[in-house]
């Protein structure tokens, strides 16, 4: 059974030089290929790695992770055989095909990841995922606070003109 294999970019010469770069790239994909030679992908691993250059309104996406990968290429597979599937159909069905997947190839797919992570700090060196919270508050909480006073959210309503009408009774009478 191959090793894991961990694979990190090189970061004692810091060059910024995008051929050394790419051929250090290229160097872990074929030990990768070297350390799973008998594992397979419906695409090729260029296809599988690099990601498909769309427009983002949003900035930088986000590398894509050992199981997106993998259902990229379940969703691949489908696809030469005539049967193109939705991303909820493939995610459905990668999801049940990923939680019987041998651990040698789950490693595999890992591996891939750490490919992708890669490039991805290449290509974004300053790049820090961020996310980005809704300004709504989360479900649940169900308490909002209308003139000093904590009301439940699930008795107020607004008018045509977006001002709050209280509908209720209060949950609690605390004023703040």
């Amino acid at each position: 059974m191959p090793e894991h294999i961990e694979i990190r970019p090189d970061t004692s010469s810091q060059s910024s030089d995008s051929t050394s770069d790419c051929q250090q790239v290229e160097e872990v994909i074929e030990e990768v290929r070297r350390v799973y030679p008998n594992i397979h992908t419906t695409m090729g691993f260029r296809e599988l790695l690099y990601p498909a250059e769309k427009k983002r309104s949003k900035g930088v996406p986000r590398p894509q992770n050992c199981f997106m990968l993998y259902r990229k290429d379940i969703r691949a597979k489908f696809a030469r055989e005539g049967n193109a599937l939705s991303v909820a159909e493939s995610s459905r069905i990668a999801a049940e095909s990923w939680r019987n997947l041998p651990q040698e190839e789950k490693n595999f797919w890992h591996a891939l990841y750490e490919i992708v992570k890669m490039q991805h700090a290449i290509k974004y060196p300053n790049y820090k995922y961020q996310p980005v919270r809704g300004k709504q508050a989360k479900k649940g909480r169900g308490m909002i606070i209308v003139d000093g006073i904590k009301r439940s959210d699930k008795d107020d309503k607004s008018d045509k003109n977006g001002q709050m009408q209280y509908q209720g009774k209060f949950s609690a009478t605390e004023k703040i």
